[in-house]
């Protein structure tokens, strides 16, 4: 079974909501991603030998309740069908617990805060001054993906330091970026759990439509994040057909809709996935403008820490539909608990 919805792809960046679009008649289904399709993981062996040992290495997952500011995650990205195939690293480091209650977050200010019960600093004397405006994340999500009834989701922020690297660990890009906590505690596992029950539990009517617009919401934000960031549109320039980048940039605004997949039992072995830990694959392709874009997969394990900070994402695979030899692969090669000293500080 298929579970489709649409949204602007843009839309929260650029502080308007998502919309609803006529939905086309229904794609002709694709054959699953193989291993052979995507080239195989052995890359990821090679990649991990040349780096040092903060970007390796995966904590034993705990159950936890708060964010712990400076947990780390590391993705090794690989990229095939432009030339010689491109490896990258994308860092991400938490800097903030919650963010309830505040509405700027300073990286290096210059002075004290009018306003400090409202302000959050960041001291790092590696990055450039800045600042981020602190917002609700709120979508308003097709309910179990029709237009006639929506709900919306809502979310609350945590900072955190992006980085891209090459594949020796030298870092080319950089940034601070507010991410969803929300969903990355509960999108995508959710939805995965309530697909694979046979039938939802006496009681639990809701379920089903809450975990399915829950997937909504954090592939759309997750989006949002990506569209605007230095360090993920590079990587997306390598992956998207020029013509979708030029209509991109000509026109801002262009429909995204996401066909999900079932999800069903991962049994690879995956530099994040320990033996006998629960994952699933998921189904999904990306359509731009009405045309299938990308076929992908997902790999998504629960979200407990340190997988909390990657939304439970260990690995997300993809080609191109049209040109099925550009393809990409991003593996979770490190996540890790913070070591209890803190790197960034509330204004006081």
């Amino acid at each position: 079974m298929i579970r489709s919805f649409s949204i602007l792809s843009l839309a929260w960046v650029l502080g308007i909501g998502a919309a609803a679009c006529a939905r086309p008649e229904p794609p002709t289904p694709l054959k699953p991603l193989s291993d052979a399709d995507l080239g195989g993981t052995q890359w990821l062996a090679e990649t991990e030998k040349s780096l040092e040992k903060d970007f390796k290495g995966i904590d034993p997952p705990q159950p936890r309740e708060t964010w712990e500011v400076g947990s780390e995650a590391v993705y090794s990205v690989r990229i095939e069908g432009r030339g010689e195939p491109m490896v990258r690293l994308v860092h991400f480091i938490l800097k903030s617990k919650s963010l309830a209650g505040i509405q700027t977050v300073r990286i290096n200010p210059a002075g004290p805060a009018e306003n400090p019960g409202k302000v959050f600093d960041i001291r790092d004397p590696g990055e450039k001054p800045g600042e981020l405006v602190v917002k609700d994340w709120s979508y308003p999500a097709e309910a179990d993906g029709s237009h006639e009834r929506t709900e919306t989701i809502t979310s609350g922020s945590v900072a955190v330091w992006l980085g891209l690297h090459d594949e020796q660990g030298q870092r080319l890009e950089s940034h601070y970026a507010l991410l969803p906590e929300a969903h990355l505690r509960e999108g995508l596992a959710a939805y995965c759990e309530w697909a694979e029950m046979t039938e939802p539990p006496q009681g639990e009517s809701s379920a089903p439509s809450r975990a399915f617009l829950q997937a909504q919401a954090a592939l759309y934000s997750f989006g949002a994040v990506a569209n605007a960031s230095p360090v993920a549109l590079p990587l997306m320039k390598q992956i998207l057909p020029r013509s979708k980048q030029f209509g991109i940039w000509l026109f801002g605004k262009p429909t995204i809709e996401f066909e999900i997949g079932e999800p069903m039992p991962e049994t690879r072995e995956l530099p994040a996935l320990a033996i006998g830990r629960k994952a699933w694959q998921l189904p999904l392709t990306i359509s731009m403008d009405g045309q299938q874009t990308l076929q992908c997969r997902m790999t998504i394990t629960p979200p407990d820490s340190p997988f909390d900070l990657c939304a439970g994402i260990v690995a997300f695979e993809g080609r191109l539909i049209d040109h099925p030899k550009r393809r990409f692969q991003m593996h979770l090669i490190a996540a890790k608990r913070a070591d209890g000293q803190p790197t960034s500080m509330k204004s006081e």
